[in-house]
């Protein structure tokens, strides 16, 4: 049988939505959704078309063999994405094309579907915006319809007037109330389910519409990266720091170092030999004890470099090791493909932790607090290559004469003083970027500046190296959180000031370039922050959720359970105790404490409800489903379908096919004494369901004599 056009109309519409979201995480390319979308737009025209072919099975075969080709350009492209996903999505696509062309019977239905079920799972395992709610709901809402429509089918198919039959059937109620009792059961089983290591799926992507490719968190950098993020507003990381933060602290946190300039690109710092010292999940970055602590939420940023604030001297992050380089910047051992959380302690001052230079090639000697000595044939913070002679000239006449610091410092004043912020010559540098922007324009982004600096304090035997990090963030006053957002991106300069000194933070960007200035600039709506509160919450308690919430929410429910059995022995006491004997005028109320004991905390309101809810909640589902039971009216299908399960359960063989005509042959063969009244409940089953008759008050009566009077029969053969 042919499935009817409703059913065929709404898997074309389940497999448009299944793949929207991909396009979105990287999964799909937008060209190959569009061109799958006009098969689809296609198909639906010819839905409305009774008259119209379906695709022969030649016609199938061919297409097979014609995507072969295909097949093995896309397997050839696995080895450059890593990612086998795209090319099963391919597949799976073109599979739901040609099977819609060509749905013949249920069984190309059911087919249809499991390669449809595919694309939406792909599409939620890649997905980790707060809207894949609203798609998983639409999509299962839609998948609801279309496995009663295939149930209501397998009945109906000897009847006619099938197609009529399913329009008419109410679906919508049962739709929605199915739903409601999933999200309902959902809460509490996300609770309590462990959680998985990694995601199934570990693609790239952020599922907000644009992936993220931050700057100077790779191997190599341009000079225009960090300038093609100042205009990009999704977030990067939030921070909630333990202490009020002064408003005039600037928030620098470093991502990458490098230390080799070529070709207009900076080459990030080698990596060092050994890992980060740790203590469990504790890593120590120095010895510092920490005066302050922050709680840092990072976006999955496409690379491994874990965002750190500059003073920062340990980290508590669940992860097995972390690796640095000799720049100080730390980074993971595989890329994040969620919101990673993890817990910084903060010093009072800066804390950069980078190797000494080797100044003498080979020579040993003492390091500042975080600097570690190291005996290398060349020093890298100290390459001259892409430096002009002009840049030369130029950084000795700013430097002018003294000690490191002074020439780093009158460097710094000179660009800061001297040049503007801007991005207009983003991209459209030549051959020699920073010449160009020293002599002829007088104009750029962060990364000249910072570049520039780097080689005329080389040229001047002063080491350094570019540093890409973030710079400044903004206040939710909802949440009390600082956001830092992509916009936030920046360079700066680190220089080495000898060993007393170390290596110091130097920033020759204008202040009207850098990202604090622009970001207290923007005005926050209340719709900005509202929103940004839930995607917070969304990345915090679902993205992130992990063991340790789940023991410390268990935890609190103990505790607070505990407190209101102590209180409840408390007023049961103090009842007892006043109906014998006077208050005593130094009570428990009065919250002094009685021979060294603390007086006990209160309960807080929010546990006093949340206790109170949950029995509530339990009582009233209980007697909602023991109600719905009890008032439940009796019909014949339903009499039916409870008889048949008595008979099963004493040992009346029964199949999902038997028809009523057999069951009632059969039930008559082992069961005389109840032939009659099973006979009863048959008829009025077979006008109900198949003439359309609803049963009668009197008739209704009936029924249920007719089923008390099996029962009976029932018990006393199985007694006997």
């Amino acid at each position: 049988m042919r499935p009817p056009q409703a059913t065929a109309r709404l898997l074309a519409w389940m497999a448009t939505l299944a793949p929207l979201p991909l396009p979105l995480n990287g999964a799909l390319s937008w060209g190959g959704l569009f061109l799958y979308l006009m098969f689809l737009v296609l198909l639906q025209l010819r839905l409305g078309d009774p008259e119209a072919r379906l695709l022969p099975f030649w016609a199938m075969n061919v297409l097979g063999l014609a995507y072969l080709p295909l097949l093995f350009l896309d397997l050839s492209q696995v080895a450059m994405r890593g990612q086998l996903v795209q090319t099963v999505v391919h597949i799976c696509m073109f599979t739901v094309v040609v099977k819609l062309f060509a749905l013949r019977s249920t069984r190309d239905v059911w087919q249809t579907f499991g390669g449809v079920f595919f694309l939406f799972l792909a599409s939620m395992g890649t997905s980790v915006h707060p809207s894949v709610v609203l798609f998983l709901l639409v999509f299962a809402g839609l998948t609801l319809v279309l496995l009663m429509q295939l149930a209501m089918l397998r009945v109906l198919v000897s009847f006619e007037g099938a197609e009529e039959t399913l329009a008419k059937t109410p679906l919508r109620g049962f739709v929605f109330g199915t739903l409601a009792v999933g999200l309902a059961l959902s809460a509490p089983l996300f609770v309590i389910f462990p959680r998985l290591g990694s995601p199934v799926i570990g693609l790239r992507g952020t599922g907000t519409g644009t992936e993220i490719f931050s700057t100077g968190f790779t191997d190599v950098v341009t000079l225009d990266a960090i300038g093609s993020q100042r205009d990009n507003p999704d977030v990067a990381l939030r921070l909630k720091f333990s202490e009020a933060v002064d408003p005039n602290e600037e928030i620098r946190l470093k991502g990458g170092t490098f230390e080799i300039y070529q070709r207009r690109r900076w080459i990030a710092s080698g990596n060092r030999d050994n890992y980060l010292s740790a203590n469990g999940r504790t890593f120590f970055l120095d010895r510092q004890i920490p005066d302050s602590w922050v709680d840092i939420w990072m976006q999955p940023l496409g690379s491994r470099a874990l965002l750190l604030p500059i003073s920062s001297t340990r980290i508590e992050l669940d992860r097995p090791l972390l690796q640095w380089d000799r720049g100080g910047a730390v980074s993971l051992w595989r890329k994040p493909a969620s919101v990673l959380s993890y817990r910084v302690g903060l010093a009072s001052e800066p804390v950069i932790t980078a190797l000494a230079p080797d100044l003498d090639r080979g020579s040993s000697g003492g390091g500042g607090s975080g600097v570690r000595r190291q005996s290398i044939r060349s020093e890298p913070t100290l390459d001259l290559t892409g430096l002009g002679e002009r840049v030369g000239r130029l950084a000795k006449t700013a430097a002018g004469d003294g000690d490191a610091a002074e020439k780093a410092s009158r460097l710094e004043s000179y660009l800061i003083q001297n040049y503007e912020f801007s991005l207009e010559f983003m991209g459209r540098t030549g051959a020699s970027p920073l010449e160009e922007f020293l002599f002829d324009n007088g104009q750029g982004h962060c990364e000249l500046f910072a570049s520039a600096m780097v080689m005329m304090l080389r040229s001047q035997g002063v080491p350094a190296r570019l540093v890409t990090g973030f710079l400044g963030g903004e206040l939710n006053g909802l949440t009390g959180y600082y956001v830092v957002r992509q916009s936030n991106a920046h360079a700066w300069v680190e220089a080495y000031l000898g060993v007393e000194k170390g290596w110091v933070v130097f920033d020759p960007t204008p202040p009207a370039g850098r990202p604090q200035a622009t970001s207290q600039q923007i005005s926050w709506g209340l719709f900005r922050q509202g929103y940004d509160y839930l995607q917070f919450r969304w990345d915090r308690y679902v993205l992130t959720y992990g063991f340790q919430d789940q023991a410390s929410f268990l935890l609190l429910l103990r505790g607070a359970w505990s407190r209101l059995r102590d209180w409840v022995a408390e007023v049961r006491g103090a009842s007892d105790r006043d109906e014998m004997l006077p208050a005593p005028q130094d009570s428990v109320s009065s919250g002094v404490a009685q021979e060294g004991i603390p007086p006990r905390e209160p309960l807080a309101s929010w546990e006093l409800i949340l206790l109170a809810a949950i029995p509530m909640l339990l009582f009233g589902s209980l007697w909602g489903l023991w109600h719905h039971h009890r008032q439940e009216t009796m019909t014949a299908t339903r009499a039916f379908l409870l008889m048949r399960r008595w008979f099963r359960r004493n040992g009346l063989s029964l199949s999902a096919t038997t028809s009523p005509g057999e069951f009632q042959e059969e039930a008559a063969k082992q069961y005389p004494e109840a032939q009659k009244p099973a006979g009863e409940v048959i008829d009025f089953y077979l006008r109900e369901s198949f003439g359309g008759q609803p049963l009668q008050d009197q008739e209704r009566e009936r029924l249920q004599l007719a089923l008390q009077s099996i029962r009976e029969t029932l018990s006393r053969r199985k007694a006997s």
